[in-house]
């Protein structure tokens, strides 16, 4: 959402000090005949001809979904498992765009952030004009391809917003993964906002608060058996998608608050667009980094399972999709299953699989398929299908 605040300027000093800058921005203006401002080495825009006034903007952005949730919405421990959030998954750094209503690119600035998501040694108040703004954010871009940053990174302010990058569109190899657990996840949004003519003759201060959101779908398999190699198959996935959210419905809607889940803000997706060919294929992965962990059943009590690193894919068009597994399993009558991959599983509860989403797939050759789950983007999505034989 977008929270506009203004700010007051009672001290006297600041106005005097204003006073002094005018004065010195004339004496050098006289001196070296230039009429341009010039901001941490950036040309800005002249300030707006009639009132001779700015508008400092601050922005303060977030992340959709936090990814760190005491509970998920099923309020199941059986069906809750989220690991602390990776550093990679973190908003490492962002690329803000802002241009005025004709396209025309008014401020830009890159900046980074600490492991404790405050920016480092930069800011994000940017000198406009009134009137009405588009805003662009790209987060962790670094992980981008170098011909899409092309498209962005040589802007300068009076230069026009390329169209193109709203529709640029990924890829990724049918068997390779979108992005791994070492890669910054790009993340990235819109907003549109107006900002008001300052009353009189001072500048005015506002901040508004605005979100990116992870372009990945990330992947995190737990199995219930002890495994020395296992490989997951998962069907019809996209190898092409767009960069920047498309047609995106938000629920909460992207300008009202955001839904608060155990204390963490956030919203879901209900349905995006997808390029008109997402690629779809089959996607075949041997899993790495098998780290046994504990799991809280509802009755309090523990089980034992293996969580494997996780992996990131794309979002993908469709209602229905399905996962299944081959490693050397136990069949429930004590008897390897080796070589063989299981029976196809449906993802339950799982109606869609747009960008931002954490599905989390708890599986096992013995244990009873269970599927009272609930979707709820990087705050625990807990599928859980099961594999093998017919049970009695």
């Amino acid at each position: 959402m977008i929270y506009l605040s203004r700010h007051i300027n009672t001290h006297r000093w600041r106005r005097n000090l204003y006073m002094l800058c005018a004065l010195l921005v004339m004496a050098v203006v006289s001196a070296c005949g230039q009429s341009d401002d010039v901001i941490d080495g950036v040309q800005e825009p002249d300030p707006d001809a009639a009132s001779g006034t700015w508008v400092y903007l601050t922005l303060n952005v977030g992340v959709a979904e936090s990814g760190v949730a005491p509970v998920s919405r099923a309020s199941d421990p059986d069906y809750y498992f989220e690991e602390p959030l990776r550093q990679n998954e973190k908003l490492n750094s962002l690329y803000v765009i802002i241009a005025g209503s004709d396209g025309t690119v008014e401020a830009f600035r890159r900046v980074r952030y600490d492991a404790d998501g405050e920016v480092m040694y930069d800011n994000l108040t940017f000198r406009l004009t009134p009137g009405a703004k588009k805003i662009y954010l790209i987060g962790n871009d670094v992980s981008l391809p170098q011909p899409v940053r092309d498209l962005y990174e040589g802007l300068r302010t009076g230069d026009i917003f390329p169209a193109s990058l709203l529709t640029a569109t990924l890829s990724r190899g049918l068997n390779d993964v979108f992005f791994s657990a070492t890669d910054d996840i790009p993340m990235s949004e819109t907003f549109d906002i107006t900002l008001e003519r300052p009353e009189g003759n001072n500048p005015a201060y506002v901040s508004a608060s605005l979100f990116v959101t992870r372009i990945a779908v990330k992947y995190t398999i737990i199995a219930a058996d002890d495994l020395d190699i296992i490989k997951v198959r998962l069907n019809n996935m996209s190898t092409s998608q767009y960069l920047m959210p498309v047609s995106v419905v938000y629920v909460p809607g992207k300008y009202e608050p955001a839904e608060v889940i155990g204390g963490i803000a956030g919203r879901n997706i209900t349905s995006f667009a997808a390029p008109a060919d997402p690629g779809l294929g089959v996607f075949e992965l041997e899993l790495t980094g098998r780290t046994e962990i504990e799991i809280q059943n509802a009755d309090n009590t523990t089980r034992k399972a293996f969580r494997y690193d996780p992996f990131y894919l794309m979002e993908t068009p469709g209602t229905k999709f399905t996962i299944s597994a081959q490693g050397n399993f136990i069949d429930p009558d004590g008897k390897p299953i080796e070589g063989e991959w299981l029976p196809e599983r449906t993802l339950p509860n799982l109606p869609l699989l747009p960008r931002n989403t954490h599905v989390i797939v708890n599986m096992s050759a013995k244990a009873d398929f269970d599927c009272k789950v609930d979707l709820v983007p990087y705050r625990g999505c807990v599928l859980e299908p099961w594999f093998g034989l017919d049970r009695d």
